[in-house]
């Protein structure tokens, strides 16, 4: 299949048009939940179309609307993309003449969804590694003992978390609170020999009707991966905990074997 330089826009230009439309009010979607997943917007796609589906049977069975506005917005929006996607491969299949006008709307489109899947990372590297060397500061200072917990609980029978009060030159490294303001606190979850099991600084935090959400940079001694079982208590404690995404982050100045930092997107309902 060839693809010729022809420019003439005017056949295509509904197509066209809807595919920049909608995709600059995705781009705005996806700027808008940044740093989280992908997967997180997913989430509400399935919450949103679930209740969309609820309410098209019998309207009463949905007691407020408001509750899960923001789940309805993000799957109204998917749908107008999907819309415009499917236009704009019809668009191309259908034209006598592969020209350049008949792929750009496909084009746009395509570009707007590598967007969407991969446009938290530059974001959470831009963060991490901006914050990597005080991070990692605060971590030799927990590990020496330079660094007291403040208070400290039980987790199931084989885990504590310390939360620990950071010095002010690094109170701007963890949230540490669902409504998204600086504490200056952090988590170290120890287990029953005290050794240290996982150190958290809460980067993002925030609740929504249907629960309670925040993305961290996690230090982990040992270990390849996270669980929720591991950070369970972290943050919130309400009993259900989805790790929607874990992504370990290697460093310039660390061995791969032991870059064991993972930035992780935590929701919990």
């Amino acid at each position: 299949m060839r693809i010729t330089g022809n420019l003439n826009l005017r056949p295509h230009l509904f197509p066209l048009i809807l595919s920049i439309v909608v995709g600059l009010v995705v781009l705005f979607m996806r700027y808008w939940t940044l740093p989280h997943s992908f997967l997180y917007l997913f989430w509400h796609v399935l919450i949103g179309t679930t209740v969309l589906k609820r309410y098209l049977i019998n309207p009463f069975m949905i007691d407020s609307i408001s509750d899960i506005r923001f789940s309805l917005l993000i799957t109204i929006i998917t749908g107008f993309f999907i819309v415009s996607l499917v236009k704009s491969w019809s668009c191309f299949v259908k034209a006598r003449k592969k020209t350049t006008s008949a792929i750009l709307p496909l084009w746009i489109n395509i570009i707007t969804i590598f967007v969407v899947i991969y446009g938290n990372y530059p974001s959470i590297f831009r963060d991490f590694y901006s914050n990597f060397k005080p991070m990692q500061e605060v971590v030799q200072m927990v590990e020496s003992g330079q660094l007291t917990f403040s208070s400290i609980y039980e987790i199931y029978d084989h885990d504590s978390i310390d939360i620990v009060d950071l010095p002010t030159k690094y109170k701007n490294l963890s949230i540490a609170d669902i409504r998204g303001e600086t504490t200056g606190t952090f988590y170290v979850v120890r287990g029953l020999d005290k050794q240290i099991n996982l150190i958290a600084f809460i980067r993002t935090a925030g609740t929504d009707p249907i629960g309670q959400r925040y993305t961290a940079f996690m230090y982990k001694p040992r270990g390849k991966s996270i669980s929720p079982e591991e950070i369970w208590g972290i943050n919130v404690t309400t009993p259900s905990l989805e790790i929607i995404e874990v992504k370990k982050i290697t460093t310039p100045s660390l061995n791969p074997d032991k870059a064991n930092w993972f930035w992780v997107d935590v929701y919990e309902d």
